[in-house]
């Protein structure tokens, strides 16, 4: 289950230079699959699956 502010407050914060990897610190691009909630629940359970740790929200 991804946790409801995933879901509402998507934005991404980290460097704004070149392909993201340096510069000043602002709010990025996401790509429209990182606003599809299927997507999102779907990386959530194999991420815990992968780890083996599961929030209990």
């Amino acid at each position: 289950m991804v946790p409801k502010t995933l879901t509402t407050d998507s934005a991404l914060y980290g460097p704004t230079g070149m392909m993201q990897t340096g510069g000043p610190v602002g709010k990025g691009t996401l790509n429209p699959h990182a606003y599809d909630k299927a997507v999102m629940e779907k990386l959530w359970d194999v991420s815990e699956e992968a780890t083996g740790f599961r929030w209990n929200f």
